[in-house]
């Protein structure tokens, strides 16, 4: 069923505000801040998100969504999606933290392993890849990128989470240059 154009932008404004409360206050800030930047009621916070647990899950989707917009080559897509821990720090959070139904997360762990799947079966065919990695590792591989950029400066994110993805690439790459 498609959402009445003001109701998709209700929407919206709640997403959009939540990753920025989330961002600013954690993902346990009350949901009550995210109705209040959203400029919204608390009927429409509640009708579009009953708790804070289909707020995560909402988010999750949404970048599950953008990354599968990119491209095909298993680097470039990998990169992307460095990128999207660095800016997106509530995705982060919600993946490690949220208290989200096991089914639920794993649909959504099945999805990004398989945003995956294609490039880096490419990857491996041209052997830029070694053929051991799994698409099931991506989730691994994205924890630890997570790992390295949270834990430092958040000025030096980007340029830890590019860092740790050229590591990545010496270390799972098919012809290793050492």
């Amino acid at each position: 069923m498609k959402q009445r154009p003001d109701a998709q932008k209700n929407r919206e404004r709640l997403l959009a505000a939540a990753k920025l409360v989330f961002s600013e206050f954690g993902v346990t800030a009350p949901l009550e801040l995210v109705r209040e930047r959203a400029n919204v009621g608390r009927a429409t916070l509640y009708r579009n998100f009953p708790n804070r647990q289909a707020l995560f899950l909402a988010l999750i989707d949404e970048a599950l969504d953008e990354l599968d917009l990119h491209s095909d080559d298993f680097w470039d897509l990998l990169a992307e999606a460095a990128v999207k821990v660095v800016e997106n720090e509530v995705s982060h959070a919600i993946w490690d933290a949220a208290d989200i139904d096991s089914d639920q997360l794993a649909i959504r762990h099945k999805k990004l392993v398989g945003i995956f799947e294609t490039p880096l079966a490419i990857a491996k065919q041209d052997k830029s890849v070694d053929p051991d990695i799994a698409p099931s590792d991506i989730v691994l591989l994205l924890r630890m990128i997570g790992g390295a950029v949270h834990s430092g400066p958040t000025t030096e994110r980007r340029q830890v989470a590019m860092r740790a993805v050229e590591l990545l690439r010496r270390g799972i790459s098919r012809f290793r240059t050492h």
